[in-house]
């Protein structure tokens, strides 16, 4: 019985840390994602753009 009991508890610390600091985790990961998923396009089209206009990336 209080095995069952900690092993309840136990999971109620996690679904709580989880609950709570998820929530606030999940924008931050999801900004961070946002920005270098941007910025990743953002070079790769530069790029692209440089090539296909016969600019040399490297001069």
């Amino acid at each position: 019985m209080i095995h069952r009991t900690g092993k309840r508890l136990k999971y109620s610390v996690f679904w709580l840390e989880g609950k709570y600091f998820g929530s606030l985790q999940q924008p931050i990961i999801n900004y961070l994602d946002c920005f270098f998923t941007h910025t990743l396009h953002q070079y790769y089209f530069t790029k692209a753009m440089f090539v296909l206009n016969g600019y040399s990336w490297n001069s």
